[in-house]
């Protein structure tokens, strides 16, 4: 999971795709539904079950590995497929939510993340995710009163998952310290 802190002059996450990060579309993509269809018309429904959860898992993997290598445009291309094949798939949903956010598609990424929040209102890396793709998108307003409710629900620093810690605290420095916005100080 990669939550950014907010954007200072110590911190500026990349938030757009830049043209390193466009790679050719890779066409196995294809071929890894054909396969698909072959695995559920030749196997057993026994074996079909736990091979469709394998292919699901490797295309995770795959997905993660291209994140970590820097290419999250590519990671969206191999997670769009694994929830196209499951859509159902929580882990998956949340995978191209993360993906999306890494590759700057801001728009379908705060998309992604309210989907989630939906489906899970009490995951705290969900929600604070939520407000992070808000602050990403645009939409400050929203993201102040989003970590405000995320600060508010989840208050106890104690319980927070510690790879939410720190960058949690940068948003709680960024709202407590930011000078007002400028519809503020225009009111």
């Amino acid at each position: 999971m990669s939550l950014f802190g907010p954007i200072t002059s110590e911190f500026n996450p990349k938030t757009k795709v830049t043209q390193h990060d466009r790679v050719a579309p890779h066409s196995h993509l294809d071929e890894i539904l054909a396969w698909c269809s072959e695995l559920m018309t030749e196997t057993e429904l026994g074996q079909k079950t736990l091979q469709w959860s394998e292919l699901l898992n490797a295309l995770e993997a795959v997905a993660v590995w291209l994140l970590e290598q820097g290419r999250p445009s590519d990671a969206v291309k191999v997670i769009e497929t694994a929830t196209h094949l499951s859509p159902s798939e929580k882990r998956l949903q949340k995978c191209l939510a993360v993906a999306l956010t890494a590759s700057g598609e801001h728009s379908r990424a705060l998309s992604s993340w309210q989907r989630l929040c939906e489906l899970t209102p009490h995951d705290a890396e969900n929600q604070l995710m939520l407000a992070q793709a808000l602050h990403m998108s645009g939409d400050t307003s929203a993201a102040r009163t989003s970590f405000q409710l995320w600060f508010s629900t989840w208050s106890d620093f104690d319980q927070w998952p510690i790879g939410l810690k720190e960058p949690a605290m940068q948003w709680y420095r960024w709202l407590n310290f930011s000078p007002p916005s400028a519809s503020f100080m225009s009111d």
